[in-house]
C-alpha cells in the first residue's frame, strides 16, 4: 500500500532566519534613525540655549550703543558694499566679543530686515531677514537656527556655514516698547557636534552588535526548533506509514482468518455433520430408541470442533479469569495440535495483576504471533514469557526460525522480518507500547513487546 501524498516539508529555519534578519535590520534602522534624530535635536537645543545666553549677554553690554547706531541709520539705504561702520566704541566692543570666543560673526539688522553691519566683509546689501523669521523677531521673540552638517552622511555637502548656530535677538527700544532692529550672533558649534557624533560612533556599533547577538541567539533557537520539527515530522510520517501498512495487514489477516474459519467449517465440521447425516440415514436406531455408539462419537467430535473454533475466536477464559489463564490454555492447545513443536511458557504474572484494557491486547498479540510463527516459519522451538518489570508488562516470544534479526534501522525492518513479527511490532507501537528484537547467544531471536501500566 502506497503512502498518501505528503505535502512538502515546511522549512522553519530558512523562513525564520530570513524573517528574523529582516526584522533585526528593520529594528536596527529604526533605532539608528531615531537615535540620530534625537541627537541632532539635542545638539540644536543645547547650541541654541548656549548661543542665546551669549547673545543676550553681549547685547546687554552694548544695548545703548546698538540703539544709537540703529536709530542713526534706520532710514539709510544699504546697497551692496555700502557698510555703515559703527562708532569706534561699538566696533571695539564687537571685536572684543569675537576675539578668543566661539563667536564667528556678529551682524546688525534694521527693522525691515536689511543687513546694516557684519563682521564678515562684503555681506551688507546681499543678505537680509524676511518672511516668518522677521515677523517672529518683530514680535519680540528670539529666532535660532543651526546649520548642521552630518559628517556621518556622505551625501551631505560641506558649506561655509556648517555647524554654525545662528541666534537672532530683537533689539527693543524702551520708549515706546518696540523692536527697532536685530542683533545676530553666529557661533561655532563644532565641538558640540563632534562630541555628539563621537558618542554616535560608540552607541551605534554597540546597538548593532547587540542586535547581531540577538539574531544569532534567535538563529540558534530556530535551528533547534527546526531540528525538533523535522524529527517530529519524521516520526509522524513513520507512524503514518506504519498505520497504513498495519491497516493493509489487518485487512489481509482478517480475510485470512475468515478463509481459515470457512475451510475449517467446511473440512472439519461440515464433513463431520455430513457423515453423521449419512450414518443416520443408513443405520437404524437401536431397539431402545438410542443412536449407535459410533454415531454418538462422531457427533461429539463435531461438538468439540465447534467448541475449539469458538475458543479460537474468543476464549471464555479471557473474560472469566484473565490473560494468564487464557494464554496458558492457548499454549496447551497449540502443544496438542503440534506435538513435534517444543513450545514452552513462563507466565510470571497473575490474572489480577494485569489491567483489563490490556488483557485482550496482550492475548491477541501473543496468540496471533504464535499461530503465525507455527504456521508460516520453520521454527521448532518457541518460548513465551509474560512478566511484570518496573511498572511495565513485558511479553517476550523467543523463536529459532531466524524469522527476524535486529535491523539496522526501522526502514529495514519490514524487509528483514517475517510479516507476523512486523505485525506484532506495529500493533505494539500503535497501542502505546515499545518493541525490540534481540539476538540471543544461541542464535535465536527474542521479540519483546512491553506496555506501561
Amino acid at each position: 500500500m502506497h503512502l498518501a501524498t505528503v505535502p512538502p516539508p515546511f522549512r522553519p529555519f530558512r523562513f525564520f532566519s530570513l524573517s528574523s534578519l529582516l526584522g533585526i535590520v528593520t529594528v536596527a534602522l529604526v533605532i539608528i534613525f531615531f537615535y540620530r534624530f534625537m541627537v541632532i535635536r539635542a545638539i540644536n537645543d543645547l547650541s541654541a540655549e548656549l548661543n542665546t545666553s551669549t547673545a543676550r549677554t553681549a547685547a546687554a553690554a552694548i544695548h545703548e550703543e546698538l540703539g544709537e547706531y540703529i536709530g542713526a541709520h534706520a532710514t539709510s539705504s544699504f546697497a551692496a558694499g555700502a557698510d555703515r561702520m559703527p562708532d569706534p566704541a561699538l566696533r571695539h566692543a564687537i571685536d572684543d566679543m569675537v576675539d578668543g570666543s566661539r563667536i564667528v560673526s556678529v551682524k546688525i539688522y534694521a527693522r525691515d530686515g536689511q543687513l546694516m553691519y557684519s563682521t564678515t566683509p562684503g555681506e551688507v546689501g546681499r543678505i537680509r531677514i524676511d518672511g516668518p523669521d522677521l515677523d517672529t523677531l518683530m514680535r519680540g521673540e528670539v529666532v535660532n537656527r543651526l546649520v548642521y552638517r552630518d559628517h556621518l552622511n556622505p551625501f551631505h555637502q560641506a558649506t561655509m556655514d556648517d555647524n554654525l548656530i545662528q541666534t537672532y535677538l530683537p533689539i527693543v527700544d524702551q520708549d515706546p516698547v518696540r523692536p527697532i532692529g536685530v542683533f545676530a550672533v553666529y557661533s561655532d558649534a563644532n565641538d558640540i557636534v563632534h562630541g555628539a557624533e563621537t558618542k554616535q560612533l560608540i552607541v551605534i556599533p554597540v546597538v548593532l552588535g547587540s542586535l547581531l547577538v540577538l539574531y544569532l541567539l534567535l538563529l540558534s533557537i530556530v535551528h533547534r526548533a527546526s531540528r525538533t520539527i523535522e524529527r517530529q515530522r519524521g516520526v509522524i510520517l513513520e507512524r503514518t506509514r506504519t498505520l497504513e501498512l498495519l491497516s493493509t495487514k489487518l485487512l489481509n489477516a482478517q480475510e485470512d482468518e475468515r478463509k481459515r474459519i470457512a475451510e475449517n467449517l467446511h473440512e472439519d465440521v461440515g464433513q463431520s455433520l455430513l457423515a453423521i447425516k449419512l450414518a443416520m440415514q443408513s443405520q437404524p436406531q437401536c431397539s431402545d430408541g438410542s443412536f449407535p455408539a459410533p454415531l454418538v462419537e462422531r457427533l461429539q467430535d463435531a461438538i468439540e470442533q465447534i467448541r475449539r473454533f469458538a475458543m479460537e475466536l474468543r476464549p471464555s477464559a479471557l473474560d472469566d479469569f484473565g490473560v494468564t489463564t487464557a494464554l496458558q490454555t492457548c499454549v496447551q492447545a497449540l502443544r496438542s495440535a503440534h506435538p513435534g513443536l517444543l513450545l514452552t511458557s513462563d507466565l510470571r504474572i497473575a490474572d489480577a495483576d494485569l489491567p483489563r484494557p490490556l488483557n485482550t491486547l496482550v492475548f491477541r498479540t501473543a496468540q496471533d504471533t504464535l499461530n503465525s510463527l507455527i504456521g508460516d516459519t520453520r521454527a521448532d522451538k518457541i518460548g513465551v514469557t509474560l512478566s511484570r518489570d518496573d511498572g511495565r508488562i513485558r511479553l517476550a516470544i523467543t523463536e529459532n526460525s531466524c524469522a527476524c534479526r535486529q535491523a539496522e534501522s526501522d526502514s529495514d525492518l519490514d524487509e528483514q522480518c517475517d510479516p507476523t513479527i512486523t505485525l506484532m511490532r506495529e500493533r505494539t507501537l500503535l497501542s502505546g507500547g515499545s518493541f525490540e528484537t534481540t539476538t540471543l547467544a544461541d542464535g535465536s531471536a527474542e521479540h519483546i513487546a512491553s506496555w506501561s501500566l
